[in-house]
């Protein structure tokens, strides 16, 4: 029955699949496959998202607080408004993403490739980045 599962989960963005808001906190996900996945609302929080692919996902305000989201793979993905207080993003690649208005008060993220990541300017006041992360970022002016 695990084997199933982890089968599942390893497998689950080649059809991608909707899971928005559905509720995944404190779960193992390691290593699963959530590209271009449907992630809306989905809570996530304290979940194990260790070297997870969520290249293209959808994760609008979806909460991954606490979240383990370490070499992770985020490229492209849609974190508008989403919760990621205390996550930590260590190593992650988050090239292309979209952080407009998410919370990431005590977010860690050492290491991780930031390059063209989206975040509004207040955002970016409270971001916990490196100079070097934070000359890589591109930063939105509002409307």
């Amino acid at each position: 029955m695990f084997r199933k599962l982890m089968d599942f989960w390893r497998n689950f963005g080649r059809t991608t699949p909707s899971l928005s808001a559905r509720n995944l906190a404190g779960l193992d996900l390691g290593g699963a496959n959530f590209a271009h996945a449907d992630l809306r609302r989905a809570i996530f929080n304290g979940a194990n998202l260790t070297g997870c692919n969520l290249d293209d996902a959808d994760l609008r305000d979806a909460d991954l607080s606490g979240a383990y989201l370490c070499s992770a793979r985020l490229q492209r993905a849609d974190l508008r408004g989403a919760r990621l207080a205390s996550s930590i993003f260590e190593d992650a690649d988050l090239r292309g993403a979209d952080l407009c208005g998410a919370d990431f008060t005590d977010a860690s993220f050492l290491g991780a490739t930031l390059t063209a990541t989206r975040f509004s300017v207040a955002d970016l006041k409270r971001a916990p980045l490196n100079e070097t992360q934070r000359r890589s970022v591109k930063v939105i002016s509002p409307d």
